[in-house]
């Protein structure tokens, strides 16, 4: 009873403690602000994209084909200065990524975000129960993480079609079992700590050891394996919509802008897809740098 009792009052104190310990470890660390503040930056810049960027590239009576291929630092006849010049349909360049990080960033996050729900779910009941659940869900998770996730997306878009919601699914449908791995592998190991067996020895209700003790030891590590999947997930958004799979040509993308240029590459035209691609690489650089920090701080083994 003590021992139980014990643990449920120090446990919120040393949790407090440990995100305390993140949060000054980003001060601390320089690559990590940077890769913080490199993301707000490009989150800023795709939320405020219909106030900053000069132009809708997808309302057609803003845009004319006599602008088309404009050189970055250009002037248009109507007086728009296009600082990175413009595409082969006369849209402005800055202004079409800027709109493409708006669907680069949400498709990649809803995705990311679903499926560590899902995974959430199914792990911690997998950990907690075991049994022929947590058998058949690891043989599933298995077979699919043993299958490329690219050829994963192909199938499933080829057979629903292109589209906003239809990718997420498809992206969901990847991801899931990286999440459920990791939750699944925590919940057994903390199921068989002796404060959990105390807590079921005393009856106290499921759900309440699920959520006190397993879900709480299990944030830390999803935590680095979504920032891991979220670049991962706007890698794979582009590369579907590059092949012309993923958001319709009737929505900005990144990796559909990329697409666009690279028929004009040899021609020398090279701003309509180098640009684009910047701000790809920005992006995933800059989750990449947090997810680092975090699977640094939060795995005591990895601490310099």
């Amino acid at each position: 009873m003590t021992d139980v009792a014990g643990t449920h009052a120090t446990a919120p104190v040393a949790d407090d403690a440990k995100w305390q310990r993140v949060l000054r470890s980003f001060a601390e660390n320089k690559q990590a602000v940077f890769g913080l503040a490199l993301l707000v930056v490009l989150l800023l810049a795709a939320l405020l994209a219909p106030v900053i960027a000069p132009q809708n590239p997808y309302d057609l009576a803003q845009i004319s084909f006599l602008d088309a291929m404009m050189r970055p630092g250009e002037a248009s006849p109507g007086g728009i200065l296009h600082v990175l010049g413009t595409d082969s349909q006369g849209r402005d360049l800055l202004s079409a990524i800027l709109y493409g990080l708006r669907i680069s960033i949400v498709v990649s996050a809803s995705a990311t975000l679903i499926a560590l729900v899902i995974g959430l779910v199914l792990g911690l009941a997998a950990g907690y129960f075991g049994g022929r659940f947590d058998a058949f869900l690891m043989r599933l998770v298995d077979v699919q993480i043993s299958i490329p996730g690219l050829l994963i997306a192909l199938l499933l878009l080829v057979a629903m079609g292109p589209g906003v919601g239809k990718l997420v699914i498809a992206m969901v449908a990847i991801y899931w079992a990286y999440f459920a791995r990791i939750v699944r592998g925590v919940a057994l190991v903390e199921r068989k700590k002796e404060y959990v067996e105390a807590a079921i020895c005393l009856a106290l209700p499921r759900w309440r050891i699920v959520l006190r003790h397993l879900l709480v030891n299990c944030l830390p590590p999803v935590m680095v394996v979504g920032t891991v999947l979220l670049a991962r997930a706007v890698l794979l958004e582009a590369s579907l919509s590059y092949l012309g799979l993923g958001v319709p040509v009737t929505q900005p993308s990144l990796g559909l802008l990329i697409a666009n240029g690279f028929g004009y590459l040899m021609s020398g035209e090279y701003w309509v897809s180098f640009f684009p691609g910047v701000a790809l690489v920005m992006l995933i650089f800059g989750v990449n740098l947090v997810g680092d920090h975090l699977r640094d701080v939060l795995n005591p083994r990895l601490q310099r």
